[in-house]
């Protein structure tokens, strides 16, 4: 469980900056591990944001504090579902987020690769789950019709509420979407009337 709580605790401040339009985020804090007061600097990982820099060094020390200490059965207990937390966080986040634009979505989904790769170290298992969340970031490099053409011809992905999230973000965001959340969202009803979800 407190592992889970730390994801919250690292994870709720980046999405609470609201903008998502440069290629590193712009706040500031302590990372733990930074030896000159840069985030990231020690680590090989500018791209990534520091609050993920220090949730994956929170997550290792706490490995290394549980495989001594813990039966392995135990150990992947800890750590197993993990990686869902994350992209519930993420997921559930994005309509905390004011705009975005292909920046902020690269950026947004270097950090789930980074959490994934350490979840991966730890736990020797892909986690699925952040695969699904960076896809679903990856649809705002798309415009509104190309998801709902995919939609179409593939079915859906995600909920109906995930798909309304992004819908109102690409219109916040684009200036060329600005007024067509309405239309969209009609058809994504329209779309989804008894079609169930593939996850």
């Amino acid at each position: 469980m407190q592992v889970r709580v730390h994801c919250f605790y690292y994870l709720l401040p980046l999405v609470a900056e609201g903008q998502f339009t440069t290629a590193v985020g712009c706040l500031g804090g302590s990372s733990t591990n930074s030896s000159d007061g840069a985030h990231g600097s020690s680590h090989g990982t500018q791209d990534t944001d520091w609050q993920v820099v220090d949730l994956a060094a929170d997550l290792s020390r706490t490995e290394e504090s549980l495989s001594s200490a813990v039966q392995p059965r135990k150990h992947k207990y800890v750590f197993e579902g993990l990686g869902l937390v994350v992209a519930v966080i993420l997921m559930n986040a994005v309509p905390q987020i004011y705009r975005i634009n292909e920046l902020g979505v690269k950026r947004i989904c270097r950090d789930i690769y980074a959490i994934q790769q350490k979840l991966t170290t730890i736990s020797s298992g892909r986690e699925v789950s952040l695969d699904h969340a960076r896809q679903y970031f990856e649809l705002m490099l798309l415009s509104g019709q190309d998801i709902l053409n995919g939609i179409v011809e593939n079915g859906p992905q995600f909920q109906q509420i995930d798909y309304k999230n992004l819908f109102e973000l690409l219109c916040r965001s684009r200036s060329d979407e600005k007024d067509k959340f309405e239309w969209y969202n009609n058809r994504l009803k329209d779309i989804l009337d008894g079609v169930p979800v593939k996850i």
